[in-house]
């Protein structure tokens, strides 16, 4: 007679692991997500761009920023220098807020450097809704060596 039971409980028990498991990783990245939305220079580059008269005409009211995509490689989420993709939705138009922000040291407010707007009905056009002027700023150029900042 051949018994069974310690077969079905090692595969029940590797299923529940599964579950545990990808169910924790999709909710650690979706806390990732709303953290950067978070950020100081997210909530900044949203004032910038809500002081953009033409941006806001073409965007329309209200604009809602959505949960941008932590696991690109391109997007760069460093101490001292980020450059994101955040993707937002307003009632005319919907797109992609290219968000360039930097500081100094780790210890200063973060500074948007520049702000794009890559529109999803017109890929090809960017419309630039905020640069900020170097001269006044004298801020280095950094490595991409920075720590990683959750």
């Amino acid at each position: 007679m051949v018994f069974h039971w310690p077969l079905r409980r090692f595969v029940i028990a590797a299923s529940l692991i599964g579950v545990a498991g990808s169910t924790i990783s999709i909710g650690l990245l979706i806390k990732a997500q709303y953290r950067v939305i978070q950020k100081p220079y997210c909530q900044e580059a949203l004032q910038l761009l809500q002081n953009n008269s033409i941006a806001m005409e073409l965007i329309g009211r209200p604009i809602e920023i959505k949960r941008p995509d932590v696991i690109d490689k391109n997007q760069i989420f460093g101490t001292l220098r980020t450059d994101i993709n955040v993707p937002f939705v307003g009632s005319n138009k919907s797109g992609l807020l290219h968000i360039e922000a930097d500081r100094k040291f780790a210890e200063q407010d973060w500074s948007v450097k520049r702000l794009e707007i890559r529109f999803n009905d017109i890929p090809e056009k960017l419309l630039i809704a905020y640069k900020r002027n170097e001269d006044n700023q004298n801020i280095d150029l950094y490595e991409k060596k920075d720590v990683l900042e959750w």
